[in-house]
């Protein structure tokens, strides 16, 4: 159960727009995007943030919104322990995004998810794993961001919660709520991936 005092909640798939402009807005700049799409142009930025959150909503994972009144502010997206086989859904959003994007875009977010398996403590299936957080850029700093990853870690229950992040500054953040750097991996030169676990 997540406490509504955290002014967060499960999104429904009808949000899914919503979360999507959050994200976008969140994201805008991280170092994932800047690797696979360049300086994106906003257009570019949406498709690959839609396929991100394809995977959860198409699996029927959970994604968690934090509210300023009653506009969206804040989006967690995140992958429940277990195996979860891709649904054909999810493969043909992925075909049209690569195609809409380009070979080199998934050629070097290939270059990424090898760095995020390098990183990766193992027994992925037994623990949840935090797969984005990002809150609007106007309203950070006001506790959106600390609210979901509470509510993700009330989610999570007894259960590890791991997550990644390309941005070192990011570090002590996720520390103050009691996870540990468990991998750690590079992408050439550029860029280098962290891999964060939380044991209840």
């Amino acid at each position: 159960m997540i406490d509504a005092t955290l002014r967060v909640r499960l999104l429904a798939p009808a949000e899914r727009d919503a979360a999507d402009a959050v994200l976008v807005d969140a994201f805008a700049g991280y170092p994932v995007m800047r690797h696979v799409l360049g300086e994106p142009r906003r257009s570019e930025l949406r498709k690959l943030i839609a396929l991100f959150t394809a995977a959860r909503w198409l699996r029927g994972h959970p994604l968690l919104g934090a509210f300023d009144d009653d506009r969206l502010v804040g989006v967690a997206t995140l992958t429940p322990p277990g195996e979860h086989p891709v649904p054909p859904a999810v493969e043909a959003t992925a075909h049209a995004t690569w195609e809409a994007l380009g070979a080199a875009a998934r050629v070097r977010y290939e270059e990424i998810k090898a760095a995020w398996r390098r990183a990766a403590p193992g027994t992925a299936n037994a623990r949840w794993h935090l797969n984005m957080i990002g809150v609007v850029r106007m309203r950070r700093g006001r506790g959106f961001g600390d609210a979901l990853l509470r509510a993700a870690i009330a989610l999570a229950g007894a259960k590890p919660l791991e997550l990644t992040t390309e941005d070192e500054a990011n570090l002590a953040f996720y520390r103050r709520y009691g996870f540990a750097v468990v991998g750690h991996a590079r992408v050439g030169s550029h860029l280098q991936t962290w891999t964060l676990e939380r044991v209840p």
